[in-house]
């Protein structure tokens, strides 16, 4: 396989709900990943771009967190609606969505 244009890493880290902290997953990270990877699927059936599940990526109260390489940019705050946006401008168009852009960022 030759290697991918875009690589999504979507944090899908869960936490117990007796914990008191938030994560991704708490915050719909499983259906944006699912979301993602079927518009991903649909436009790029030769696997130029992969969507994958990550763990934690480390900034959990600003969930759902994603990561898009090989740039390394790194969006937070993503929400269902916002999907549409990452898929055209930055998949497509490989141009960044600076509104949900986080450029600190906890490895």
């Amino acid at each position: 396989m030759a290697r991918p244009k875009h690589h999504v890493f979507v944090c899908t880290h869960s936490r117990p709900a007796e914990s008191g902290k938030t994560c991704c997953s708490g915050r719909g990270a499983e259906t944006l990943f699912e979301k993602l990877r079927e518009m991903v699927r649909s436009q790029f059936p030769q696997k130029e771009v992969r969507v994958t599940k990550s763990g934690c990526l480390g900034y959990c109260k600003s969930g759902c967190n994603m990561v898009v390489y090989p740039a390394g940019t790194w969006y937070s705050n993503v929400k269902e609606e916002d999907l549409e946006e990452i898929f055209q401008h930055h998949l497509m168009e490989n141009r960044e969505i600076q509104r949900l852009k986080r450029d600190e960022h906890l490895l």
